[in-house]
C-alpha cells in the first residue's frame, strides 16, 4: 500500500484535559459528600454504635479532640453502606472518599493525628468498610480545608439551585457562599490549575454557567466566575502517526479514510473520552502529483 502523504485531525481542546489522572481523588467527589451525610443521618439502626465506641475508646482513646457523635455517625455510615454494596462497585467509591473527609472531620483537623494509618485501621476494623481500603487517600490539614471549602460551595450552590427555580417570592437565601469560595481560589489555580483541586472548580464553573441559562427566579444572585483558565480553547494538528502510537499500528490511505474514522472514533475518542473535551475535524490533504 503506498503512503503518498500525512492525514491530519483538526482538534479544539480545553486546555485542563486530563484524562483519568485524577481519576480517584478526593476532590472529583465532594459535591457528593452533602447528600451523603444527609442520607447517613436518617439511617435509624445504630446497632454497631457499641463496636463504633469501643474503637474509639481502644484505637483512638489518646486523642480527645474526636467528636462525640463519632459512635453514631460510625454506626449509621456502617448500616448505610449496605445499600451501596447491592448496585454497582463503583458506588462505593464516592461513599469511600466521603468517609476520608468525614474521619478527618472528626478529628477536628487537629494536625498531631495520625490520619492515614488511622483510617486505615478503621477500615479494617469494620467489615463494611473493608472495600475503602483500595481508596486509600492521604489528607493533611491544607488539603482537609480547601475539601470543607468545595463542600459548603456545592452545598450553597444547590441550594441556590434548588431556589431559582422554585422560589416565586425572589427571596433567596443562597448563592452567594458559593461564588465567595470560588473566587478566593482564582488567583492560586491561575498560578497552577494542573491539579484535581483547581480542576474540580473549574467544572463547577461549567456546572454554575450551565444553570444560569435556565434560571427563573432570583436572578439578583446570578454572578459572573472568574475563569481560571482563558475560555477560548487551544487549536494544534496531531498526525495520525502519532495518533495510531496511542491506539494500534496501522497504514492507511486516503483512499480508505471512511474506514480509518470508523476506528478512531470508536477506539480513541469515545474510549478515552476525548470527545467530552475535543472538536474532532478530519483534514484530508490532496494526494502527491
Amino acid at each position: 500500500m503506498k503512503i503518498g502523504f500525512l492525514n491530519f485531525f483538526h482538534i479544539e481542546c480545553r486546555k485542563y484535559i486530563n484524562i483519568n489522572k485524577n481519576y480517584n481523588y478526593i476532590f472529583n467527589y465532594v459535591h457528593e459528600f452533602t447528600t451523603f451525610k444527609s442520607k447517613i443521618d436518617q439511617v435509624t439502626d445504630t446497632k454497631k454504635e457499641k463496636d463504633c465506641g469501643i474503637f474509639r475508646k481502644r484505637k483512638l482513646g489518646i486523642y480527645n479532640f474526636i467528636d462525640d457523635s463519632f459512635k453514631s455517625s460510625c454506626a449509621k455510615s456502617f448500616e448505610y453502606v449496605n445499600t451501596l454494596k447491592s448496585g454497582k462497585p463503583s458506588n462505593i467509591v464516592p461513599f469511600c472518599k466521603y468517609m476520608h473527609y468525614w474521619y478527618y472531620d472528626m478529628a477536628k483537623s487537629n494536625n498531631g493525628f495520625p490520619f492515614y494509618s488511622s483510617i486505615l485501621l478503621f477500615f479494617k476494623e469494620f467489615e463494611n468498610f473493608n472495600d475503602c481500603k483500595l481508596y486509600m487517600e492521604d489528607i493533611d490539614s491544607k488539603q482537609y480545608q480547601k475539601i470543607a471549602d468545595l463542600v459548603q460551595m456545592y452545598a450553597d450552590y444547590y441550594g441556590f439551585k434548588n431556589e431559582s427555580k422554585t422560589n416565586g417570592n425572589n427571596e433567596c437565601t443562597h448563592g452567594d457562599k458559593c461564588f465567595n469560595i470560588y473566587q478566593q481560589y482564582v488567583g492560586e489555580c491561575k498560578n497552577n490549575h494542573e491539579n484535581p483541586f483547581c480542576l474540580k472548580l473549574m467544572r463547577f464553573r461549567e456546572e454554575y454557567n450551565e444553570h444560569k441559562k435556565y434560571v427563573k427566579y432570583c436572578t439578583n444572585k446570578l454572578k459572573d466566575l472568574t475563569p481560571i483558565i482563558s475560555d477560548s480553547p487551544p487549536t494544534f494538528l496531531i498526525p495520525t502517526s502519532a495518533i495510531s502510537a496511542m491506539s494500534f499500528a496501522f497504514l492507511i490511505s486516503y483512499k480508505v479514510i471512511t474506514l480509518f474514522q470508523i476506528i478512531f472514533n470508536a477506539f480513541f475518542i469515545e474510549k478515552l473520552g476525548f470527545h467530552k473535551y475535543c472538536i474532532f475535524i478530519y483534514v484530508t490533504p490532496l494526494p502527491p502529483y
